[in-house]
């Protein structure tokens, strides 16, 4: 016999909340102001904060009356038109630019936010490709992307041992964030080796401060280089060269800045050098950030958005009378917002007459 039974039932109260991704809406509308008939353009960018990846993500556009729909593009998605309202569905969006990278499967990524006194490269990709820093990386720098770190090179490199998912020959992508720190240099910034030497299969580095791409043809043994800018000093560039069985390209902040024929290239066992080429030849001068190879081309659409670190959308529309515009822009996705102040913006545009 129990004498106090008040005691004898428990009732357990939980709240569970859905997915949570805080999206982040900017852009602007230039040019300011603009005359009746002109071109405004409105460019717009949506990154996802996370900590979830957004579904069903869209974009919503309120044009004003005295404004005609032209041209539009999108990253990713399609978008249609009904009346004043243009309506974009843009599909998924990963977790911030390390999310949108990790969404298309790389072999391999470094992110070189290790930390300080670290001699392991540890690898994002989860493919187990981890590095080595030799003595005299600076770990602990300031990163490209906000609230990362970054490592300094100036003559010692990370060494990733040999892999066979790195030997690629048919497709590839090889991607950096790159902040040189010396005019005119010779720097490596990825090379993928055959036996430890440089110019044996593929290359990403700076020529007298000019940003290369090389691959090494198997057929013929020639060396395919694409030449893009020279490099601003102490401002990070997001470099990215691709590779798709036929074209070698180079995309600088995430614009296309060169192409070049080749066939496939050659290959072999070897290792990956990080801050500076094969043979111990073009040592980085500078900081380098999220350092990543892919088994495949990436799109020019893909590797804007990892340029943005999101999706980015353009819209033209051009003005019918002398007025002030008020295009009201608006996201959202499937997944709870916990900050819904950053889903909406509102441009203004002063349009003035012929």
């Amino acid at each position: 016999q129990d004498p106090d039974t008040s005691t004898n039932t428990l009732t357990l109260t939980s709240t569970v909340n859905g997915a949570r991704a805080d999206l982040v809406l900017s852009g602007g509308a230039t040019p300011e102001p603009v005359t009746v008939g002109g071109a405004l353009t409105y460019d717009l960018t949506l990154l996802n904060k996370g900590p979830a990846p957004a579904s069903g993500t869209t974009l919503t556009l309120q044009l004003p009356a005295a404004a005609s729909l032209g041209t539009t593009s999108t990253s990713q998605g399609s978008c249609s038109a009904s009346g004043q309202t243009l309506s974009c569905a843009l599909g998924a969006l990963a977790a911030g630019a390390p999310g949108e990278l990790l969404a298309d499967h790389p072999a391999g990524y470094w992110r070189l936010g290790d930390p300080v006194g670290s001699t392991v490269a540890q690898d994002a990709s989860g493919n187990g490709l981890s590095g080595s820093y030799q003595t005299g990386v600076a770990l602990g720098q300031s990163g490209a992307l906000s609230g990362d770190s970054a490592a300094a090179f100036s003559g010692a490199a990370l060494i990733t041992p040999a892999a066979p998912t790195l030997d690629l020959r048919a497709a590839l992508s090889v991607e950096a964030w790159v902040r040189p720190s010396a005019a005119n240099q010779n720097g490596g910034i990825f090379e993928k080796t055959v036996a430890g030497a440089a110019n044996t299969q593929f290359a990403l580095f700076l020529e007298g401060g000019v940003v290369q791409l090389r691959g090494k043809v198997e057929s013929s043994g020639s060396l395919v280089t694409v030449s893009g800018p020279a490099l601003a000093l102490g401002s990070w560039t997001h470099l990215v060269g691709t590779f798709d069985g036929t074209t070698l390209r180079l995309y600088v902040n995430g614009a296309l800045a060169g192409s070049a024929a080749a066939g496939a290239l050659a290959g072999g066992s070897g290792t990956s050098v990080v801050g500076r080429l094969g043979s111990g030849w073009y040592p980085f001068q500078g900081t380098l950030d999220e350092v990543a190879v892919f088994p495949a081309a990436l799109s020019a659409q893909r590797v804007r958005t990892h340029y943005l670190g999101g999706a980015a959308l353009r819209v033209v529309v051009t003005p019918t009378q002398p007025t002030t515009l008020h295009t009201t822009v608006s996201a959202s996705a499937s997944e709870q917002d916990p900050d819904t102040s950053t889903n909406t913006l509102t441009l203004t545009s002063t349009v003035n007459g012929p």
